[in-house]
């Protein structure tokens, strides 16, 4: 009856066969409980007749096309779900209703899917609104994925590391006058004979750099201080525990520093401003606007998404109507007044439900002679249809339930 056993099931009988009261009697009385909602009648109309062949094409059409929708409405549905994360957006609707609403509800869109119209030009409308909205999907998506690399390669030439990071765009303005009390360029000096360097060091070196950054450079005998005293400044810690300090230096003692700090396993870093600080704005910039564009684009893809999903997934389930209307003609034959009902199963009396309704429609099983002149073929044609009731003496569907 089912893929999920309890999934939603549009049944169709021939309407001089049995009463409705009989049906609901059946499904529902105080012996028999069988759904978690009372049984609903599923009004679909009377779509006209065709010929066999025809019947059989629109049949195996629709079913593949019936797994395709699903699958483009489940991909937005989780699309719109892993966009909306932290919660700002409500769930996917269907104009206001979850399917369950919509099914216990459903009256057929006429303005949409005119009476009159063909079963085959029905198909097709549903089936171009679909290869639209895949298309569309596909793009959107595309164009989405785009500008997100473009933001993580952004942000990956930018860095993250302090040790191999540019220092124009570790060094924010802000963050150094916060730990410093100075601008960058009260922090950096460069004269002709100073010139201000970065060294990145662990932070278990801390203390003792404090102690000895002063004499970096120096031996035992050496009387000149190649580092400026008091020059030293705490610019930032990272989250992988380095730490960066600023010094003051003598240039022309530079290379000895460099040594010293090698031998203390310092990082020495020299800090040029002027073109990189131009640089670093520039890839800020850029970095801003590419990020400004994801969140216009992840905003339409959205707001595609809510519209979209209600319109497909209301055209599903007509989908599912032409399905089950195209499965009653070759069953019970042309020209056959059918009354369709809506079943919402129970979990754990599924199997009796299902033994329920075959012996309430035992006599459509395999004495159709009545309702076409397609007598006894009429199950063998539902097989090769591709129909899923073929298990079933009655014609039916499932409704699958959607992840929104």
């Amino acid at each position: 009856m089912s893929k999920a056993i309890d999934d939603p099931v549009i049944i169709s009988v021939p309407a001089d066969y049995i009463q409705e009261g009989k049906i609901r009697a059946a499904i529902a009385s105080s012996s028999n409980d069988y759904c978690s909602i009372a049984m609903k009648s599923f009004p679909i109309p009377n779509l006209g007749d065709c010929t066999l062949e025809t019947l059989m094409h629109l049949s195996d059409d629709m079913a593949k096309m019936d797994g395709t929708l699903r699958s483009l409405l489940e991909k937005i549905a989780k699309t719109y779900h892993d966009m909306s994360l932290d919660g700002s957006n409500a769930k996917l609707t269907i104009n206001g209703q979850s399917l369950s609403q919509l099914l216990e509800d459903f009256h057929w869109d006429e303005t949409r899917f005119p009476v009159k119209s063909a079963l085959n030009e029905h198909k097709n409308t549903i089936q171009q609104d679909m290869k639209h909205g895949e298309n569309e999907m596909k793009k959107m998506i595309q164009k989405y994925q785009d500008v997100h690399s473009n933001v993580i390669a952004l942000k990956r030439k930018r860095g993250t590391n302090i040790l191999t990071t540019p220092l124009s765009l570790l060094l924010k303005e802000e963050e150094v006058m916060k730990n410093t009390g100075m601008t960058l360029k009260q922090v950096f000096v460069e004269t002709e004979y100073l010139q201000t360097v970065v060294l990145i060091l662990s932070s278990s070196q801390e203390k003792e750099f404090l102690a000895k950054y002063k004499n970096l450079g120096c031996d035992e005998e050496d009387e000149v201080v190649k580092v400026v005293p008091e020059s030293c400044r705490r610019l930032l810690v990272d989250g992988d525990g380095y730490t960066l300090y600023s010094v003051v230096v003598l240039k022309k003692y530079l290379k000895k520093i460099q040594e010293a700090c090698r031998e203390n396993r310092y990082t020495l870093r020299v800090y040029e401003g002027g073109e990189n600080s131009a640089k670093k704005e520039e890839d800020e910039v850029v970095l801003a606007e590419n990020e400004a564009k994801e969140k216009k684009v992840k905003s339409d893809l959205l707001q595609w998404c809510r519209p979209n999903y209600a319109e497909l997934a209301s055209e599903w389930v007509h989908l599912k109507c032409l399905r089950v209307y195209t499965e009653s003609l070759l069953r019970y034959g042309l020209h056959t007044t059918l009354y369709t009902f809506i079943l919402f199963p129970k979990v754990k009396v599924v199997a009796k439900l299902q033994k329920g309704l075959e012996t309430l429609f035992a006599g459509l099983g395999g004495s159709v002679d009545a309702y076409g002149a397609m007598k006894d073929d009429n199950l063998v044609i539902s097989a090769v249809a591709g129909s899923e009731s073929t298990s079933y003496t009655y014609a039916c569907v499932s409704v699958e339930r959607l992840s929104a």
